[in-house]
């Protein structure tokens, strides 16, 4: 008898411990029910992740008026001679140091620049902007310029020690990886939201938005247009 009271209590404890199993199996479920709202939240918290890496590897989706997005180089006029289809465009060879050789670069300075001024010079050059034929020369880029509230303009000048090829950086800024080539829609063109900031300070150093544009160096100048706009 004491053996089957033993029996039955161990049955009851098994059926308890069961019953136990049970409940917290129940309970885990809830409780994974509970949760799964959060789980559904997990791949877009993925895609979030993934956009975010994204946008670190592709400067097109940084903000528009990041001025990282511009790829600024030091570059210098090795041929200069006035486009003979256009009056106030010069048809330029620019060394960049890049291993394809100059770029061919057209700028409408004629009327603003004498040729020998240009010759030789050591310029700012915008590199990332989409070629474009214009009047049947090839222009790979644009030379920046300083241009007065009287119409003044002068070539943005790096210092003498600075490196061809080099890229202009901006004081204080983060400078990301440049967009390989600028979107030029309207709503979405980078240089578009960026020239407004794009100003000579009184000391007629090039700035944007008050920050000096820098070489190793030193800071990139004009000769005399001061609070100027920059193109």
């Amino acid at each position: 008898h004491g053996q089957g009271a033993q029996t039955v209590e161990k049955k009851a404890d098994a059926r308890k411990a069961s019953a136990d199993r049970a409940a917290a199996k129940d309970k885990g479920e809830g409780a994974a029910a509970a949760e799964k709202p959060a789980e559904k939240e997990k791949p877009a918290e993925k895609a979030k992740g993934k956009a975010a890496a994204k946008a670190g590897a592709k400067p097109a989706e940084r903000p528009i008026d990041d001025i990282s997005r511009l790829n600024i180089r030091v570059g210098r006029i090795i041929k200069v001679w006035a486009h003979p289809e256009a009056e106030k465009l010069y048809c330029e060879e620019v060394d960049l140091g890049e291993p394809s050789g100059p770029r061919t670069i057209a700028s409408g300075l004629r009327y603003h620049v004498k040729e020998e001024e240009m010759q030789g010079a050591l310029v700012v050059v915008l590199a990332n902007l989409k070629p474009r034929t214009m009047k049947g020369f090839q222009s790979q880029g644009m030379v920046l310029c300083a241009t007065g509230a009287d119409g003044k303009v002068e070539l943005l000048q790096p210092p003498a020690g600075a490196g061809i090829g080099e890229r202009v950086t901006v004081e204080g800024v983060d400078m990301g990886e440049p967009d390989e080539k600028l979107n030029e829609k309207t709503g979405k063109a980078p240089l578009e939201a960026l020239l407004p900031g794009m100003r000579t300070t009184a000391g007629k150093q090039a700035a944007y938005g008050g920050a000096v544009w820098q070489t190793l160096a030193g800071a990139v100048t004009c000769s005399t247009v001061a609070n100027g706009s920059i193109s």
